[in-house]
């Protein structure tokens, strides 16, 4: 179980690392996680080539500085113009599939400010019922650098996180081969800003039908 929990935070690890990237520099490679921006977000340059091109005047090679926010002080966002949103790709899945789980990002202040996007601030829960069946949290260690960026007035930026589907406790053990069937809410925070869940489903598994069930009624319609 040692060994299986150490595969799997390092799994974990690299995946949240990648997110964090991915929010800071708005470019998806692969096995990045995939990452789009919204309206009033992208500012000229792919971004792609190790920092050439600007990603919403956040600093950076040959990037400019960050536009003054609305605190004077430190240029960050008020907590209240920060909404986070929880999204999965579809509603429901069989099991054993991948999730692709949504972490969304709106500054919703009317003026440039910066947020703190490092992965040490993120985290994806998944809940059934009341109970927690996998959070981030549980396989990710170690503390991590500041990954501010400035968001302009009515960004959105989302990165999507992976996950096979496979249950863990608090000390990132597997606990199960996959989730059951049954309803689940996935509930995403950044900081201590947390989103309204968002269900899906897992459907149960398809009966499979014994060998050679289907051949009497060949016969029938030969």
């Amino acid at each position: 179980m040692l060994g299986l929990s150490v595969v799997v935070l390092a799994l974990f690890t690299v995946g949240i690392v990648l997110l964090a990237q991915g929010l800071t520099k708005n470019t998806a490679g692969p096995g990045e996680p995939q990452v789009q921006a919204g309206s009033g977000n992208e500012q000229g340059g792919d971004g792609s080539q190790g920092g050439a091109g600007e990603s919403d005047g956040s600093d950076g090679a040959g990037g400019e500085s960050a536009e003054p926010g609305p605190d004077e002080a430190s240029g960050k966002c008020p907590t209240e113009a920060v909404e986070i949103s929880a999204k999965t790709d579809k509603p429901s899945y069989k099991p054993n599939s991948v999730i692709k789980l949504e972490l969304g990002v709106t500054n919703k202040h009317n003026a440039s400010c910066a947020i703190d996007v490092g992965p040490q601030k993120q985290t994806f829960t998944v809940k059934k019922d009341k109970d927690t069946v996998w959070s981030s949290a549980f396989c990710v260690s170690g503390k991590q650098k500041d990954q501010t960026q400035v968001f302009v007035a009515g960004a959105n930026k989302k990165s999507v996180l992976p996950w096979d589907m496979i249950p863990t406790d608090d000390k990132c053990n597997r606990t199960k081969d996959t989730l059951d069937p049954g309803e689940y809410t996935l509930v995403t925070k950044l900081g201590d800003i947390e989103s309204q869940p968002a269900k899906f489903v897992v459907e149960k598994p398809e009966e499979k039908k014994p060998a050679g069930e289907d051949k009497p009624q060949d016969k029938e319609q030969n």
